[in-house]
């Protein structure tokens, strides 16, 4: 290509101002608004602003229970908008860039830095002009969008609380093996016995509910009673192949004798106390409603019965695992002594060895002062972190070099196999030379998508520590830090690789290096 020529397609590329980008969300498969509409009209209000789309960033992460750095789409945003690729962002609503109103305001205030503007692709959706009362107004619509989860979630809550209270059983998704839902005229649910009957089943043979039960009372105790229930119903059901868990699932759930915990967080074996008089085991029964919407399986002599059997042979039932609430130096602390982690237990951490505990508003104000004590004094935090910057930024261009000459070659390379093409040899990506390259350029390309994730956060965990460190109010940052969770954690685990800490002794921190 001719000298000229280039330099003409060069000067008619868009420049930054002229490129947007767009960004979808979406936290649930039932949301009304799928990342392929959000993106089709964010196409249609970027035709509108005669602007160019530089690149779309998806993401399908909650904006509720994670920060936005937590999201590999929006890291590679973030990544692009600070590397002045574009000065423009189309997002549907901004409920999609955060629901929480200190996330939005971080995330306004670093596009704010970088010169970029965020419009919206929603009819109807206020649009900050950058203006202070414009800001305040903003900020109370994404707080009371902060708010309607929460009141939604209390709504659910109650009503489920009140149902119970009335002995309605309620059940959200499938009903429990052995029943099917039915619904009469005013939409109200009950629950009555669906088709598990075992094998060759009659009228006059029981259900697999109560062959399970029967059989369960009739084993002797013994360590492996669930394993071999489990084989002896197996042998007889035909609708289901039952496992362990759920077997010791539906001994455990009062729903199959008509019953229902008034207290759902309540554990059901906790209800299995021993008898003040007898000092036998027995079922508190006042911590059960009967349930008037469930026809009862088996009789509730002997649910309690087999309740009290399950206290007496405990079995672990496979749960799943939730994701824990959030909080300061999370996964950074363990014990010196027995080199357990510390986990926030209450107003306390705790190793799991009991050695160490301290008030949870002891440690914070110790280790944010010791923090700050370091960055003030010592600017090696900051260094490290531009040193690692710059090694990221030269391994992406590293990998980005790599990756230009492997589609050189493997250009070359395909010239050279349709020259050489022939009728006994049609395969012509079957090429084991051409599928290595390949295989390398998908390696380089994650490689790169990893790297810039992390030079994003490194990024933004740069500019908060050159922020705190002109501060120098301690008391003043402490406190945003308290207040900010959620944003303090990410910086945390970016500049701590652990701290070390036991009782009384000073908490020794070792920083990311």
């Amino acid at each position: 290509m001719k000298p000229q020529i280039r330099e003409t397609i060069k000067m008619c590329e868009p420049n930054a101002e002229e490129y947007a980008a767009i960004y979808a969300r979406r936290s649930t498969k039932i949301e009304n608004n799928s990342i392929p509409s959000q993106i089709a009209i964010a196409k249609e209000r970027i035709e509108s602003e005669k602007l160019f789309i530089y690149d779309i960033y998806e993401d399908k992460e909650s904006a509720t229970k994670f920060h936005p750095l937590h999201r590999p789409g929006f890291k590679r945003l973030m990544y692009d908008a600070m590397n002045g690729k574009f000065k423009t962002i189309v997002v549907f609503r901004r409920d999609r860039l955060a629901r929480r109103v200190e996330d939005l305001i971080e995330i306004k205030n670093t596009f704010k830095k970088h010169g970029i503007k965020i419009i919206y692709s929603n009819k109807g959706e206020y649009e900050c002009d950058g203006s202070y009362l414009s800001s305040f107004i903003e900020n109370i619509i994404i707080a009371v969008d902060e708010l309607e989860p929460a009141i939604l979630s209390e709504r659910i809550a109650a009503g489920k609380k009140e149902k119970r209270e009335r002995g309605e059983y309620v059940c959200g998704g499938c009903p429990p093996f052995g029943y099917k839902r039915e619904h009469d005229v005013n939409g109200k649910s009950s629950y009555v016995h669906d088709k598990d009957k075992s094998k060759n089943a009659t009228d006059n043979k029981p259900y697999l509910i109560r062959e399970i039960f029967k059989k369960y009372l009739e084993l002797d105790n013994d360590k492996n009673i669930f394993n071999n229930l489990t084989k002896e119903i197996n042998k007889i059901s035909d609708t289901k192949k039952f496992t362990k868990e759920s077997i010791v699932n539906i001994i455990q759930r009062p729903v199959y004798a008509g019953l229902l915990l008034l207290d759902e967080n309540t554990n059901v074996l906790d209800a299995v106390i021993e008898d003040p008089l007898s000092h036998k085991l027995t079922v508190d029964k006042t911590l059960f409603k009967k349930c008037t919407n469930v026809t009862k399986i088996i009789e509730r002599e002997t649910w309690y019965k087999a309740l009290i059997k399950c206290k007496l042979n405990p079995a672990k039932r496979k749960t799943i695992k939730k994701d824990s609430k959030n909080y300061l130096f999370k996964t950074l602390l363990h014990c010196s002594k027995c080199k357990k982690p510390l986990h926030l237990s209450g107003k306390r951490y705790r190793c799991s060895n009991g050695c160490t505990s301290i008030p949870e508003y002891i440690l914070i104000d110790t280790l944010f002062n010791q923090i700050l004590n370091d960055l003030f004094t010592n600017t090696n935090i900051i260094k490290y972190q531009n040193e690692k910057l710059k090694e990221h930024e030269k391994q992406i261009i590293k990998s980005e070099s790599e990756i230009k000459a492997s589609s050189d070659r493997q250009n070359k390379l395909l010239l050279e196999i349709i020259e050489n093409y022939s009728t006994e040899n049609k395969d012509i990506l079957n090429n084991a030379d051409l599928n290595e390259l390949i295989s390398k350029e998908k390696t380089e390309r994650a490689k790169i998508e990893t790297l810039k994730q992390e030079s994003t956060q490194l990024k933004i965990t740069l500019e908060k520590l050159t922020q705190i460190s002109n501060l120098k109010n301690r008391t003043l940052i402490i406190n945003m830090f308290k207040r900010n969770i959620e944003s303090t954690q990410q910086l945390l685990i970016t500049i701590i690789k652990e701290v070390s800490i036991y009782k009384n002794e000073q908490p020794f921190i070792e920083y990311q290096r």
